[in-house]
């Protein structure tokens, strides 16, 4: 065959490959800028030129239809800026109808932002030189729920800028009948359209900016649903997802639910597939006691743990929500719905010790208080044991300014002690107190709710006194109990241990320098103690000291250092804030806060490096609270100096695989302390920085592993402030084994013919397996090629 035959085959091979890369160009360009468009589309508003004003924002997508124009007008044009500028651009043109007087400005193209109209041969129209804006529409839909149940619903919310508009609705694998049993005829929302040219698609209609109903999913297939939402004539669009899941509502018990009588035992289940619950606890044949409680969770989602609470005290067990309870943490969104009690111990008993059955559910029959055979989903124990013993009474001290209800109480600074200084807070301790479910009837929750008057009350309905006495001769010995209040925050931090304060500042049967005596008892009244034999009674003593405060003598020569300590003690509460201040006239005036430590000590740190030794001054220092306070002269002597050096020590050479260690040891061998920042490297790489306060005499010592698994010099030093040390570890491989050294074949190991020329790299490394740059060019390029010779070998 002639070369011709070749050259003509050669171009049909080239113009077919050609042709099928248009083709596969073309077909993705189509794929990517194909516009999803759903269900029928709205023409948009209307505006009349005798109304004007009434035109002023225009949804972007939206077709806007201006009529009223005179015969004089040939186009109406949109012009960029929210100013009438004649050298504006044009962004919109549209030819005027003459028989209509109306033109349709698209704004799929307008951007957010102002425009203004200019009318095109009729300089007299109302419309030209109006202003409107172009805004963008926000659409934000979702399902409270990412999960329903099959045959269960869920809310949808829809919040939109605008008051009024259709919304085109379509989900994979439902069509429009589906999603009107959705959301119209089992849901709650009336308005639709369904289109007998598009079955896929439901239309809402008229809905607002800020909307809520119900979306029902009975008959509706178990799986996964993505519903896109779009406007009917905008560029809105939103879509939201739920799970339709085929499994059974279940209520479920969630670890162990126990406590001791009288406490709020505390009842935790999770909820899948619901929102309802229904939980018992007894049985009124077996146990003479049987409660049930109907509650509904809101949370947004449809796997939820929630914890119940049940009062185990007497009083509630008839009363309001018989004793149910919501626990704080999940008070928003729980709500308890109905209780009821069949069964319940007699009024001043509490809950006895027992272990009761418990059943959880999604039905309640709340007339016999019980979960229906048909709800019930889960059982286990309400498990009530027997009331601790009760422990001793003990008394804190706090500082005065700390507070000691609400949350600020968990900041408080509480220290045993049986002396309190005259203005400080004085606690009491009641060790095993319980009685929670009796403390929450009277404090709602709220421990610091329940003072003077209230408390008082509290303890005569539990049977417990608590008295005071002056042991003086003819003193008049028992105090008012009204003159407690107690301290902490909530319920749901009782551990069981009750701490009241007593407020005893400002009461004239309180003395300074008095010991008191306490007892605790608690009587044959409490539902705890069976009889008079059993009463508990606890004695305990306390004193309230004048505020005593006193510099130390060790002051009366301060070091001019940087961090020279002025020191003192005081009978102030540890927490309490002592004011210091240093006074040296005409030459300085310095003060500081600290605080008192737990053994009564307080310790202010000033810098005196400045001034020069023997300048005199005076120290202060004052507790206003207790009203301690004490004055000092003092004098500037010679500080000591810090010594800091360094000791090191590490091998000069290993051999290759040998165990080698940096042992460092900094020394601070001055008279004075020194804070001192503290590097080690090892082969240039930092190991260790840190800073350090060495006392005079104080050591720091540390241990650093060198890497021996290669030959080779390892440098190392160390820093400790401006001193320094440093050196090499050489690893050394080791000593070769002299037999056959001469034959080891090295000369003939191939090294030349290890085809390191042949390996196929390319100039720049790259190595011939790789194919970098070869694109979709080259690869059409060498099918061509491989035609090519395919038909020469044909021939």
């Amino acid at each position: 065959m002639s070369g011709n035959s070749y050259r003509e085959k050669g171009r049909a091979v080239f113009l077919a490959a050609i042709m099928v890369l248009s083709v596969v160009a073309m077909s993705a360009a189509f794929a990517g800028g194909a516009v999803a468009s759903h269900g029928p589309t709205d023409a948009g508003p209307s505006y009349n030129a005798d109304n004007v004003e009434s035109f002023e924002d225009a949804w972007l997508g939206q077709e806007i239809n201006l009529t009223g124009f005179s015969t004089d007008a040939d186009a109406v044009q949109i012009r960029e800026g929210a100013e009438v500028d004649s050298d504006a651009d044009v962004v919109e043109e549209q030819r005027i109808d003459s028989d209509t007087g109306s033109a349709v400005i698209e704004t799929d193209d307008l951007e957010e932002r102002g425009y203004h109209i200019n009318v095109v041969g009729d300089d007299n129209s109302s419309w030209d030189g109006h202003v409107f804006w172009g805004s963008t529409e926000s659409l934000d839909i979702a399902f409270d729920r990412s999960s329903v149940q099959q045959d269960g619903a869920t809310d949808i919310s829809i919040e939109s800028d605008r008051s009024d508009q259709h919304l085109n609705v379509t989900a994979d694998g439902l069509d429009g009948e589906d999603l009107e049993d959705i959301f119209v005829n089992n849901g709650g929302w009336a308005d639709s359209d369904t289109y007998e040219d598009d079955e896929d698609v439901l239309t809402l209609k008229n809905i607002g900016e800020d909307q809520e109903f119900s979306a029902n999913f009975t008959d509706i297939d178990a799986d996964d649903y993505e519903f896109d939402f779009e406007t009917t004539d905008s560029l809105a669009e939103e879509n939201a997802s739920v799970e339709v899941i085929d499994d059974e509502a279940d209520v479920s018990f969630i670890g162990d639910t126990s406590g001791e009588e009288g406490d709020l035992i505390n009842v935790t289940v999770s909820m899948d597939y619901t929102d309802t619950g229904v939980v018992q606890i007894g049985d009124e044949d077996d146990d003479n006691f049987q409660t049930a409680v109907e509650f509904t969770d809101d949370s947004d989602d449809g796997f939820d743990e929630i914890t119940l609470q049940y009062n185990t005290y007497s009083h509630n067990f008839t009363g309001e929500n018989h004793g149910w309870s919501v626990h704080e943490a999940y008070e928003d969104d729980v709500t308890i719905e109905e209780t009821n009690v069949s069964a319940s111990p007699s009024q001043g008993n509490p809950l006895a010790a027992h272990d009761y059955e418990m059943v959880a559910g999604t039905e309640v029959d709340m007339d016999n208080s019980s979960v229906t055979d048909d709800g019930e989903t889960d059982t286990d124990y309400f498990m009530v044991e027997e009331k601790s013993d009760f422990g001793d009474v003990t008394t804190q001290i706090a500082p005065a300014d700390d507070e000691l209800t609400g949350d600020d109480f968990e900041e408080a600074t509480l220290t045993d002690s049986d002396t309190v200084a005259d203005g400080d807070h004085l606690l009491l301790s009641i060790e095993n107190f319980g009685h929670e479910g009796a403390l929450s009837n009277h404090t709602d929750g709220d421990l610091s709710s329940a003072d003077g008057q209230s408390l008082s009350t509290f303890f005569q309905d539990v049977g417990v006194n608590m008295t005071i006495e002056d042991p003086s001769p003819n003193a008049d010995n028992e105090l008012d109990l009204d003159d407690f209040t107690v301290s902490g925050t909530s319920l749901e931090d009782y551990d069981g241990d009750l701490v009241v304060a007593l407020e005893y500042q400002g009461d004239d049967d309180f003395d300074t320098d008095q010991s008191y005596d306490l007892t605790y008892t608690v009587t044959e009244d409490n539902p705890f103690v069976s009889d008079e034999d059993e009463e508990v009674e606890i004695e305990n003593e306390f004193t309230i000291e004048e505020g005593e405060l006193s510099l130390d003598d060790a002051n009366e020569e301060v070091p001019n250092s940087e961090d020279a300590e002025i020191t003192g003690t005081t009978n102030a509460a540890p927490g309490s804030e002592v004011d210091t201040s240093v006074r040296a006239s005409g030459t300085f005036t310095e003060s500081e806060d600290v605080e008192v430590a737990s053994d009564g000590t307080f310790t202010a740190t000033y810098d005196f490096s400045e001034y020069d030794t023997g300048t005199e001054f005076t120290i202060e220092a004052e507790n206003t609270d207790v009203d301690g306070e004490d004055e000092q002269d003092a004098v500037l002597v010679e500080a000591g100096q810090p010594d800091i050096n360094i000791d090191t020590s590490a091998p000069g050479e290993v051999t290759v695989g040998d165990d080698a260690s940096l042992d460092v040891t900094v020394s601070n061998d001055g008279g004075a302390a020194e804070e001192v920042e503290i590097g080690v490297d090892i082969a240039d790489e930092p190991v260790a920085s840190e800073n350090v306060t060495l006392e005079p005499g104080d050591e720091w010592s540390e241990s650093y592993d060198f890497d021996t698994s290669e030959a080779g010099d390892v440098s190392w030093g160390v820093t400790a402030g401006d001193e320094s040390a440093s050196g090499t570890l050489t690893v050394a491989e080791e000593t070769p084994d002299d037999s056959g050294s001469e034959d080891s074949g090295s000369e003939d190991s191939g090294s030349e013919d290890s085809g390191s020329e042949d390996s196929g790299s390319d100039d720049d490394g790259e190595s011939s397996d790789g194919t970098p740059g070869f694109g979709v060019a080259v690869a059409a390029i060498a099918l061509l090629a491989a035609a090519m010779l395919a038909l020469r070998r044909q021939d």
